[in-house]
Formats: C-alpha cells, sequence, structure tokens
C-alpha cells in the first residue's frame, strides 16, 4: 500500500522541484475527464505512456503516518442484499485448494527467504523495486505459473520518465458473458521506505507479498469453475511510486472504450462485444494480524454505491461458506487514493481495496515500508481465510449456476443474475459522488 496524505498536507504550498506536493486534488484533476466517461477493459498489447502527474511525481509522496483517521462511519456487514442459501459443493471443493503450505512457500520465495526459480534459473529476490530488475524476475515467475494453469498471459509495457516498466494480467474467458470482466488486483513491486532508490532490501512480504501470493491462490481455484464472466488478474509495479501501472492499465482501459486501440494492438481482446469491467477487487496487505482478529476490511469509500455492492458479495459469500471472518466496510475515504484500485474508481468502476484490520485494528503494522516486513511477523491461517473469501466473492460476481444462490426456474434464475448485475453497475455510466 503506498503512503499519500501527510506528505501532501504538509508540502502543499511547494512545487514538485521542491520535492514537495501539491494539494490532493491534483490526481483527481488528472482522471476527472475520464471519469465522464464509461471505463471497459481489453487486453491490449501496447506501450502505454502514462501522463506525469504533479502530485505522484514527488521523490517524497509516499510518506506517511500510516494512521487511520478517526470518527469513520465503517460498519461490519451483516448480510449481503439476497437471501442466505446453502453453499455449492463445487465452490466449496475450489476453496479447499488454497493452501497455507503454498502461501509460505511463495512468500518465502518472494521476499528472499528462498530461491525463486525463473527459467531454470535460481534467483534470491533481496527486495522487488520497480526501479530495480528483481520485480520483472517475479513477474516472469507468475506469468510462468498462471500458463501453467491454463491462463491467458499478457506483458504490458508501460513508461515513465523514458523508461519501460511493466505490468501483468492473466485470463481466464468466460462462458457466456465473456466480454464482462471480473478483476483481481496486488501489486508486485516493494519498498522499505526508500521507493526513489534501487532499494538492496525490500523483503516486501506483506505489503504486497500477501495480495500476489492470494491472487495465485486464487487462480488455482478457480482455474476449472465453469464461470460466466471473464476474470482477470493484475499484476500491478509501480505502486509504491505513484500508482504507476495501475494508471497505465486504466488508460488502456480508457483507450480500449475510445475505439483507440488498433486490432494488431490486442492481444486477447474478450469476445462478445466491447469489455467491460463490472467489480475489482485490489488485495493490498492481508497478512498481519498478531491479535488474530477475525475482521477482513473492505474499503469501499462512504457514498459509492456500486463499490459497497462488492462488499455486500463478500458478507453474503462469507455467510454461504462459513468463513471464519467478519466483513467490514470501512467506507474510508483515507485510503482512496493509495492502492491500485483508485485509477479504476476513478474511472467509473466499482472497485474496493481489501486489507487486513486498518480501521479497526489497535496498532498498525510497525513492519510497514521496513526491512521488518517479512514472513515471520505474518499470520497464514487468517491468509488463507482471507483468500478463501474473495476467491468466493469473485466467483459469485463472475457468476456460476449454485454459485450465485439461483432458485426456481431458468427465468427466476436469469432476473436473479440481472438483479446483481444492476445492483453493481446501476450508476457506473455516472461521476461517482467523491469527497
Amino acid at each position: 500500500m503506498a503512503d499519500l496524505n501527510n506528505e501532501i498536507k504538509k508540502n502543499s504550498d511547494k512545487t514538485d522541484n521542491e520535492q514537495g506536493c501539491p494539494d490532493n486534488q491534483a490526481l483527481s484533476r488528472e482522471f476527472a475527464a475520464l471519469i465522464e466517461e464509461k471505463k471497459q477493459a481489453v487486453m491490449p498489447s501496447k506501450v502505454i505512456e502514462v501522463p506525469p502527474s504533479d502530485l505522484l511525481d514527488s521523490p517524497d509522496w509516499h510518506k506517511h503516518s500510516h494512521e487511520a483517521p478517526p470518527g469513520l462511519p465503517g460498519e461490519y456487514i451483516k448480510q449481503g442484499p439476497r437471501p442466505h442459501t446453502p453453499s455449492d459443493a463445487d465452490v466449496v471443493a475450489a476453496l479447499n485448494k488454497i493452501s497455507a503450505t503454498e502461501i509460505k512457500d511463495e512468500l518465502d520465495q518472494l521476499s528472499g527467504n528462498k530461491d525463486m526459480i525463473v527459467g531454470g534459473k535460481a534467483h534470491r529476490l533481496e527486495g522487488r523495486s520497480t526501479l530495480g530488475s528483481e520485480y520483472k524476475t517475479a513477474l516472469d515467475f507468475y506469468k510462468d505459473k498462471f500458463e501453467k494453469l491454463g491462463y491467458t498471459v499478457a506483458l504490458d509495457t508501460y513508461t515513465r520518465r523514458g523508461q519501460n516498466y511493466y505490468n501483468l494480467r492473466a485470463m481466464k474467458l468466460g462462458t457466456s458473458q465473456s466480454n464482462e470482466i471480473v478483476m483481481y488486483g496486488a501489486h508486485i513491486d516493494s519498498t522499505a521506505g526508500w521507493p526513489w532508490y534501487k532499494e538492496n532490501k525490500a523483503p516486501g512480504a506483506n505489503d504486497d507479498g500477501s495480495g500476489v501470493v492470494a491472487l495465485s491462490q486464487i487462480a488455482k481455484a478457480i482455474k476449472d469453475l465453469p464461470l460466466d464472466r471473464t476474470v482477470v488478474f493484475s499484476l500491478f509495479s509501480g505502486e509504491e511510486q505513484g500508482l504507476w501501472g495501475s494508471r497505465a492499465m486504466a488508460e488502456l482501459y480508457r483507450q480500449a472504450e475510445l475505439g483507440t486501440l488498433k486490432p494488431n494492438e490486442a492481444n486477447a481482446t474478450v469476445p462478445g462485444g466491447k469489455p467491460k469491467i463490472v467489480g475489482m477487487y485490489q488485495i493490498d496487505m492481508i497478512g498481519y494480524n498478531p491479535s488474530n482478529s477475525k475482521t477482513i476490511e473492505s474499503h469501499d469509500t462512504t457514498s459509492h454505491k456500486p463499490s459497497q455492492a462488492l462488499t455486500e458479495i463478500m458478507a453474503r459469500q462469507q455467510q454461504r461458506y462459513n468463513i471464519d471472518l467478519k466483513v467490514y466496510g470501512a467506507h474510508n475515504e483515507e485510503l482512496t487514493e493509495r492502492s491500485d484500485h483508485y485509477p479504476f474508481y476513478a474511472n467509473g468502476i466499482p472497485a474496493v481495496l481489501i486489507t487486513e484490520p486498518y480501521d479497526t485494528a489497535d496498532q498498525h503494522n510497525p513492519n510497514y515500508h521496513s526491512t521488518n516486513d517479512t514472513v515471520a511477523s505474518m499470520n497464514i491461517p487468517y491468509m488463507v481465510n482471507v483468500t478463501k473469501l474473495m476467491a468466493a466473492s469473485g466467483i459469485e460476481l463472475a457468476g456460476m449456476k449454485g454459485a450465485l444462490g439461483a432458485k426456481g426456474t431458468a427465468a427466476e434464475q436469469a432476473q436473479q443474475r440481472m438483479s446483481l448485475q444492476n445492483r453493481i453497475m446501476w450508476d457506473c455510466n455516472k461521476t461517482p459522488v467523491r469527497r
């Protein structure tokens, strides 16, 4: 998760050349032209030049107290919008594929505890700085992993300050509504507090190795399920420098919707009409939980109803599959712009940030953005439960007979599916209500 607000306030009257930041509306202004249009998604292969941002180009933009503001209007979500129904056996079998042993093993590889084998060679990752090469090694590792699971994988190139950087996307094509996309996101890069340098050591086990590994496990769990909608797993780079990778991907979607991508610039465009993202779950820091809290937080903003509907899906799936968690809708504006869900949210797409206890925590992670962000401080059983919940939530949003809790005739089932879609997408063509 990236830092932002305190340094913005402290440097609000400085210019970028003074290594300060303008006010925190700069990024919003940058996306203002995009918010008016409905944004949808393809999987194009094109180098995207990310537009500059005074807000995000400051070397100090990431500094933050990591303290939640007082008086947040958050709430525990007790029931989703549809009645509780029995669990689906195929989904239960899929969730049971999520493995604590595999989670620990991948975290050890990502954070430098053990070698990562890529292309037959052993690599010991001491960090995954976007300004170095090790993040790309990790992307290559996951490219191979997703491809072996049967996914279509794209490595997208984008440029910042004249340099090329990479994101990864892995796609599972939907069976009947393939132009509609459910997206999971996590960021592959890490920092120990100095994101504008090629840090020698930045293990980033929790931030955001935990999210990366969760996506890997979800992809394994759902790979054989006949989901109606397409599912895309996105691994972003440049998050710690200011959401570089996710901003580039959001720009790809914008260009796809405007029709400015040529056919030969798309390398896995989903068939069945113009693609559109129906919901985005960004998983960023889900492993630090020393008190064994049952809370998982969904930061869905105070007023954007489609994003809040994603949180309600989580609550419903927690109940259906008896996952040992409590879903907390944080409604937290303070984190709106601090992770890779934001560029999608700013484009009018329902998007939420999923985190370990933050608003509800007595103490925040003392290892945040430091060389102490290691596997030793992580709660693996808690991570397993969160990963299962996020898999179940994506399955419901993607749609599968039984998983959606559909009852009655085919027409009644179709009506239930349409009701869910309307609940998620009801105002996606409108400007999101923002602070």
